[in-house]
């Protein structure tokens, strides 16, 4: 993730992770002082993603949200009777 965000983004950018999942681009993002806007719809993930990058030392502006609304996931009956 390093290499990735080193390439594609200099210091003081915006990092948008849309599937934070455990925080591993927000932790990376605040260690190259990169903002970080994180986005995870289950809450444990959540949590854990916020514990994990605010306990980096160096402080960086970040923007976490979690999703309030619960996305309904089609089952593979549901996924194949709509071809």
């Amino acid at each position: 993730m390093e290499r990735i965000l080193l390439i594609g983004s200099k210091e003081g950018d915006t990092i948008l992770d849309p599937f934070m999942g455990s925080g591993t681009s927000g932790v990376v993002a605040k260690r190259l002082s990169r903002n970080f806007v994180g986005i995870e719809i289950d809450d444990r993930y959540f949590e854990w993603a916020e514990k994990r990058i605010a306990s980096m030392n160096e402080q960086s502006q970040m923007l976490i949200f979690p999703v309030e609304e619960e996305i309904k996931k089609p089952s593979q009956l549901e996924f194949y009777a709509n071809e």
